[in-house]
């Protein structure tokens, strides 16, 4: 799971647990990178989260080896008859076609990386949500569920990620611009106290252009196997 997965699902986990009136700050522990971000007001992600949205068709249920992607549902293939069933399935998630992106437009999603690291690690639920879009964020607190008394609790009483799971960019691979206008491209990432290859994870982020920022818009997690820089054949 990815920091922006782990960060937000904990923000809910607390959210739905803690009361603003029985959050305390929370004891200051080591600082990390600066969550440089130009930052949502709390207000305004409280519009977003309270947006109606169109309603989206139904989405058949998981059967069994069928993963979800983000935006997809990738059917798995028949099972073998020897395979017991509950066995896992890993499916190759899709990394579409584009067009080459000018070096300009990498140095913008390194940019945008680094600050998203920078937030995660420090667990500034705040500084995430500037990074990413207003369907994303709908997509991962869903609509009208969160207030800004949950998020200026939440801000209040976060704590920084411990050193052994913080996150480091490695590299940004294979950017392509989509025919919509999208970037998408390989985010490979390490723990920061770690120099081993075998510990770098690859991801597949999509990002648009807002105001002139790349914000990140999609995240599928966890593609190593597939397209992590070992992985063969290359993408």
């Amino acid at each position: 799971m990815s920091l922006l997965r782990i960060t937000i699902v904990g923000a809910v986990a607390f959210l739905i647990t803690v009361s603003p009136a029985a959050a305390q700050p929370a004891t200051p522990l080591p600082s990390v990178e600066i969550c440089a971000v130009d930052r949502r007001e709390v207000s305004a992600i409280v519009a977003i989260l309270g947006r109606p949205v169109a309603t989206p068709p139904a989405t058949p249920a998981l059967e069994h080896g069928d993963q979800d992607h983000g935006d997809h549902i990738h059917s798995a293939p028949p099972r073998a008859p020897e395979e017991p069933i509950g066995t896992p399935r890993l499916l190759r998630p899709e990394f579409p076609a584009g067009d080459p992106v000018a070096a300009e437009t990498s140095n913008a999603l390194t940019e945008t990386m680094q600050r998203y690291l920078a937030c995660a690690n420090g667990s500034d639920v705040i500084g995430l949500m500037s990074l990413v879009s207003d369907e994303f964020l709908r997509d991962s607190f869903g609509a009208g569920s969160v207030t800004g008394a949950d998020l200026r609790a939440y801000a209040a009483n976060a704590e920084t990620v411990p050193v052994e799971r913080r996150r480091r960019l490695v590299a940004i691979r294979e950017p392509r611009r989509l025919p919509a206008g999208q970037v998408v491209a390989l985010i490979d990432t390490a723990p920061v106290a770690s120099a081993n290859p075998n510990a770098i994870d690859t991801d597949l982020v999509t990002f648009i252009l807002v105001n002139e920022q790349y914000l990140i818009d999609r995240y599928v997690a966890g593609v190593t196997v597939w397209f992590g820089p070992r992985a063969t054949p290359a993408p």
